[in-house]
């Protein structure tokens, strides 16, 4: 099993604003589940598998890794005060295959009394990240994580670049 990798500073800040003014082409949809028999949703903007930017991640955590990926998802997500995400994994029932999830904080700030840590269960024990600038945290697909949500405190969204990897070997 792949073991979490945290990276700071994964891009610069001219790469995130460049992502940012990309994803802004594409409207944010009230239409975000983290499992299909939740009721309450967040944020979502759907992308491509295939752009300029995915192919670039892409790449850059084959570097980290040293493994052969395939992205098979894209997505934004976006959270505010009080849309709770709920403990899941990145594995459905149409994967036959390893899989690695990147989530790649995108804010231009983050206070980390706003909340939004992700949390990944590993080893039996819970980690908790703070959402800070340009911070990638790469885990197996098939560890359990949740997104929290921002206090009341921030008056700003959450947003996450998740894209989604089968592993193709070394």
């Amino acid at each position: 099993m792949f073991k979490t990798l945290v990276i700071e500073n994964f891009i610069d800040a001219e790469t995130r604003f460049k992502i940012n003014e990309f994803c802004k082409l594409h409207h944010w949809k009230l239409i975000n589940k983290s499992t299909p028999d939740v009721n309450y949703m967040s944020w979502v903007r759907i992308l491509e598998n295939e752009s300029e930017y995915a192919d670039m991640i892409k790449h850059m955590v084959e570097i980290e890794t040293n493994l052969k990926l395939k992205t098979v998802r894209l997505k934004i997500n976006g959270q505010t005060h009080g849309q709770c995400g709920v403990m899941h994994t990145d594995i459905h029932e149409t994967n036959t295959k390893e899989n690695l999830t990147l989530i790649l904080f995108m804010n231009d700030f983050w206070n980390p009394v706003w909340g939004g840590h992700l949390l990944v269960v590993e080893d039996n024990k819970t980690h908790s990240y703070i959402p800070e600038v340009c911070k990638a945290v790469i885990l197996d697909s098939s560890l359990p994580h949740v997104g929290l949500e921002p206090t009341k405190w921030c008056e700003s969204m959450r947003i996450t670049w998740a894209q989604q990897f089968e592993i193709l070997g070394e």
